[in-house]
C-alpha cells in the first residue's frame, strides 16, 4: 500500500506524497541538558512530526480508551526530518499494520532545530543540515534551474575556519537526550516502544535502546556502520563494496589511471578541463579535488542504487544507478576521460541541464571523504562519529593507495583538517565507551540490517551477536532500502527482509505479559 503524507505547518497542508498525515510540532528542550549552573537554562525548540492516524485505543486519535497507542519512533540524522520522513515509508506501513502512532524527531542543528545561543551560531546553523543520510557523498545531483554545477553551493563551502563553538552543543549525548525527553513528554512509559532508523539514525536507534532502555523497547538499525570507527572493521570496505557494485569497475579503473597521468602536465591539464567540462581552467591546487569529486560521486550511485528512481534531497537519480553509469560509460565517445566524465554525471548532474562544473578554488581532499556534508554533519564526523576510509591495493575500481597518496588513510591529516576547519579534532573514545561500538552482546532486542549493495555495510554488524541481538544482510539491497515504502520493484530479497522485521517488531511491541 502506498501512503500519502501532509505536513501540516500553521494550519496550511502540503502535499509531500501518499493518504497519511503527520502533523509538525516543536518541542522546548534545553541547549545543554546536563549543566547544573545556567538559571534559566536555555532552550530552543526541537521539530517533530506526529502521525496518529493509525492509533487505535489512543486519547491523541479521539478515543476513549486511555491506553495509549504504541510508538514507532524514528531518530532523526543529518538533515531536516521531512527528508527522512519521506524517504522511510515502511515505518507507516507499520503503523498501520500495529495501531501504532508515528513519531519522527528532527537532530539538533539541522532543518529549523537550531539552538539560537549566539549570532555567530545562528549565522553557521544557516549553511547545514542540507546534505543525505550518511554515507552520502552527493555533489550536487540534478539541480534544474542551474547553469553550472557548483560544488561550494551543493557539497562544501570552503575550507575557511567555522568556529567549532558553533556546534559547541552537538553531541550524540545531548541529541539521545532531547529524544529521551521528548518520548518523555509522549508517554513513552505508558506504552511500548521500537526506534526505528536508518544510517547514522540507525545508530541512533540503537543507542537508544542502549542508554534509554526504560522508554525504547527495541530498535531496529539498518545501515548502521556501528563498528565502522578506528579499530573497527577495514577502512577499505567502503570503496571494496561500492567497486563490486559496478559491473564495468575495471574500465573505470582505467580511466581513472588517465586521469592521474593527464593530471600531472599542463596539456593534461586542459585535457581533463574540457573532458570533464570544467567551469574554469583546472588549477594544480584542484587535482586531487577532482579525483575526490568523482570517487564521491561513484560512492552515492552504489549507496542509493535502488530499483527505481529517487529523489532524496540533493540526490536525484535513475532506477539502478550503477547499470546506468556504467551504460553512460560505455556510450560515452571521445576518449576515457570522457567516458569517466559521462558515468560519475550520472551523480551530479542526472538531469543534465548543468552546463558546466565548478570546483571551489579552496576545496580539499577531505571535504569529500565519503559521507561528509558540510557544516553540522562533518562537524560531528570531526568529533564523535569518525568513519576512516582508504582504497586497498586490490581494489578494482578505484586508485589505490599507493598510486593515489590521498587515498590512504591518514588519521594526523583528517585531525588536522578538523583542527583547521572547526577546531576540533577527533574524540575516538566516545562511540566505545559510551555506547560499545559493535560490543554490545549485553543489549537486549536489538536488529541490525544491512544491504549487500551498500557501501556502509562493512561498517555495519553483519552476524548475529546474541539471541536478542541479530543481524540481517539482505541481497539486492541498497542504503536502508528496507525502511522505504514498499514498491512493485522492489526485489523479493528486501520484501522478505521487511516481513521478517515486522515479524521481530511486533514482538517488540506486544505488551509484555506478567
Amino acid at each position: 500500500m502506498w501512503l500519502v503524507c501532509y505536513l501540516v505547518v500553521g494550519g496550511s497542508v502540503a502535499v509531500l506524497g501518499g493518504g497519511t498525515r503527520w502533523t509538525e510540532h516543536q518541542f522546548r528542550v534545553p541547549v545543554d541538558h546536563f549543566s547544573q549552573f545556567t538559571d534559566p537554562r536555555p532552550t530552543f525548540l526541537l521539530r517533530y512530526l506526529d502521525c496518529t492516524t493509525f492509533c487505535k485505543n489512543s486519547t491523541s486519535a479521539g478515543s476513549t480508551n486511555p491506553t495509549p497507542c504504541p510508538i514507532i519512533f524514528y531518530p532523526g540524522n543529518e538533515a531536516p526530518i521531512t527528508a527522512f520522513a519521506n524517504a522511510s515509508g515502511r515505518l507507516f506501513e507499520l503503523a498501520e499494520r500495529f495501531s501504532a502512532r508515528v513519531i519522527f524527531a528532527e537532530e539538533r542543528y539541522y532543518g529549523t532545530s537550531i539552538p539560537q545561543t549566539s549570532t555567530r551560531q545562528r549565522a553557521s546553523g544557516q549553511r547545514q543540515g542540507v546534505g543525505r543520510a550518511l554515507g552520502s557523498a552527493t555533489v550536487g545531483a540534478g539541480v534544474a534551474q542551474s547553469a553550472d554545477v557548483n560544488l561550494s553551493s551543493l557539497h562544501v563551502e570552503a575550507t575557511a575556519r567555522i568556529d567549532g563553538h558553533a556546534y559547541e552543543y552537538l553531541s550524540t549525548e545531548q541529541v539521545l537526550a532531547d529524544y529521551a525527553a521528548l518520548l518523555g513528554s509522549l508517554g513513552a512509559t505508558e506504552t511500548r516502544v521500537v526506534a526505528i532508523g536508518g544510517s547514522y539514525g540507525g545508530m541512533l536507534a540503537v543507542y537508544m535502546r542502549l542508554k534509554y532502555g526504560w522508554l525504547v523497547d527495541g530498535a531496529l538499525g539498518s545501515s548502521a556502520p556501528l563498528n565502522g570507527g578506528p579499530g573497527g572493521t577495514s577502512p577499505s570496505t567502503f570503496y571494496d563494496i561500492t567497486a563490486a557494485d559496478y559491473d564495468c569497475a575495471a574500465d573505470i579503473r582505467g580511466a581513472f589511471l588517465d586521469l592521474l597521468a593527464a593530471l600531472r602536465t599542463p596539456s593534461g591539464l586542459e585535457r581533463v578541463r574540457a573532458a570533464f567540462e570544467l567551469c574554469t581552467p583546472l588549477l594544480e591546487s584542484q587535482t586531487d579535488v577532482l579525483v575526490a569529486v568523482l570517487q564521491a560521486a561513484f560512492g552515492t550511485l552504489a549507496e542509493l542504487d535502488y530499483p527505481y528512481a529517487v529523489d532524496f534531497i540533493t540526490s536525484k537519480l535513475p532506477a539502478n544507478p550503477t547499470t546506468f553509469a556504467c551504460a553512460a560509460f560505455e556510450r560515452a565517445s571521445g576518449g576515457s576521460l570522457v567516458q569517466l566524465a559521462a558515468a560519475a554525471a550520472v551523480a551530479y548532474n542526472s538531469t543534465g541541464s548543468a552546463k558546466c562544473l565548478a570546483i571551489p578554488d579552496d576545496a580539499v581532499f577531505e571535504q569529500y571523504l565519503p559521507g561528509l556534508i558540510d557544516g553540522a554533519w562533518t562537524y560531528q564526523r570531526c568529533t564523535e562519529i569518525v568513519l576512516p576510509c582508504e582504497v586497498a591495493e586490490t581494489n578494482s575500481m578505484f586508485l589505490r593507495c599507493s598510486e593515489f597518496e590521498p587515498n590512504c588513510w591518514n588519521a594526523s591529516r583528517f585531525a588536522d583538517f578538523c583542527l583547521s576547519r572547526y577546531g576540533v579534532k577527533p574524540q575516538l573514545d566516545v562511540v566505545p565507551v559510551q555506547y560499545g561500538g559493535a560490543r554490545i552482546a549485553s543489549a537486549s532486542n536489538i536488529l541490525l540490517s544491512n544491504g549487500i549493495l551498500d557501501p556502509w555495510r562493512g561498517g555495519g554488524v553483519q552476524a548475529n551477536v546474541s539471541s536478542s541481538v541479530t543481524a540481517l544482510v539482505i541481497p539486492h539491497s541498497a542504503h536502508h532500502l528496507d525502511l522505504r515504502a514498499s514498491n512493485a520493484k522492489d526485489p523479493p530479497q528486501v520484501t522478505l527482509a521487511r516481513e521478517l522485521e515486522a515479524t521481530i517488531v511486533e514482538a517488540w511491541l506486544r505488551p509484555p505479559t506478567h
